[in-house]
């Protein structure tokens, strides 16, 4: 990216300085059977298409767990895999799967003109079946709305997944579950937007048992951070014995003493 930057903004340039030098060169001047002004604006297309695709060194700060942790936060989509693998390409590969380069999405959008219908005629009566069942077993009403998708309406009693955070283990199977505890991250999200939404007493109960979770995991950060503070400080480890290696004193280096006899 950068490289291609870089000679399509240098050719680019003398163009420019050639058009302010004398503007006439863009109109008059011709190259392959073209004039310069036709290559000036492909070089333009070029450098703009080249920049685009080149990172922000600014984002670079921190880690690569911190950085795929903070799209994690957006995306509530964070498979265990994922965890303290952050800086390998397999983890990359799947991140790039989920957001892919402009150039890709549009060209996408082309060809969905001529899959889409294929899809609709010859895969999509096949899975019409499982769509219907699925909808006739996870929506639920709701007094003023509606008809809704029974995870918006947050019921962990059905649907909770203690492992994420619900209060009680959801009485629906497994495989009726959101994956990865992404009805829990949606509440959290919901409520972190939303202060003032008054939730029922199952929201409560995993508000409370999230917090009650957030106090323990920093008490015992703040317990290490003491630990390898006194550690660090006082010379001492875990069991208490000191840890400071004592340099044996060479004669020949005490103060105002010489060579010993």
């Amino acid at each position: 990216g950068r490289g291609v930057a870089y000679v399509a903004g240098a050719f680019l340039a003398v163009l420019l300085v050639s058009a302010v030098i004398n503007d006439n060169v863009l109109l008059h001047v011709e190259a392959g059977g073209f004039n310069l002004l036709w290559y000036a604006g492909i070089l333009s297309a070029v450098f703009a298409a080249a920049r685009s695709v080149v990172p922000d060194e600014r984002s670079h700060d921190g880690t690569p767990e911190e950085h795929l942790a903070s799209v994690v936060a957006h995306t509530h989509h964070g498979p265990d895999v994922w965890k303290g693998a952050a800086h390998t390409l397999s983890v990359r590969d799947e991140v790039l799967q989920l957001f892919q380069y402009k150039a890709q999405l549009f060209l996408a959008e082309v060809l969905s003109v001529v899959h889409t219908p294929l899809l609709l005629c010859f895969t999509l009566p096949a899975c019409a079946p499982r769509i219907l069942r699925f909808v006739r077993d996870h929506t639920t009403y709701v007094d003023g709305v509606g008809d809704v998708c029974a995870y918006s309406a947050f019921d962990f009693e059905r649907y909770g997944n203690e492992e994420f955070g619900a209060p009680v283990e959801g009485a629906a199977r497994p495989e009726d579950r959101p994956l990865h505890g992404k009805m829990e991250k949606s509440f959290v999200s919901f409520k972190r937007h939303h202060p003032a939404w008054d939730c029922d007493v199952a929201g409560c109960a995993m508000l409370t048992r999230l917090g009650a979770f957030r106090r323990r995991e920093e008490t015992v950060r703040d317990s290490r951070i003491a630990s390898v503070l006194r550690q660090s400080v006082l010379g001492v480890d875990g069991t208490g014995a000191s840890t400071v290696v004592r340099q044996p004193v060479v004669a020949g280096d005490r103060r105002g003493g010489g060579a010993a006899p």
